[in-house]
């Protein structure tokens, strides 16, 4: 699919390409930290620079990375 073919999909259902990367980034976080370290998770949610990960996750959660992890790692126990 071409950019813009996107971009005119995404203007019809009244969505933002970031607003839909942002929710795929949040759904998919938590079995990536419970599976590898943060600076893995960064990565694999295409962040360039962890700390631009850890400014997501505390816009998203108001935590760092690691207490989410942590605090993923409890719910489990």
């Amino acid at each position: 699919m071409s950019t813009r073919t996107l971009q005119r999909k995404l203007k019809a259902e009244q969505v933002s390409f970031s607003t839909m990367l942002e929710a795929e980034r949040k759904s998919r976080i938590d079995n990536l930290l419970k599976h590898n370290t943060i600076a893995q998770t960064a990565y694999e949610l295409g962040f360039m620079e962890q700390s631009s990960f850890t400014h997501a996750c505390k816009k998203w959660f108001g935590i760092t990375p690691l207490a989410y992890q942590k605090s993923l790692t409890n719910k489990n126990a």
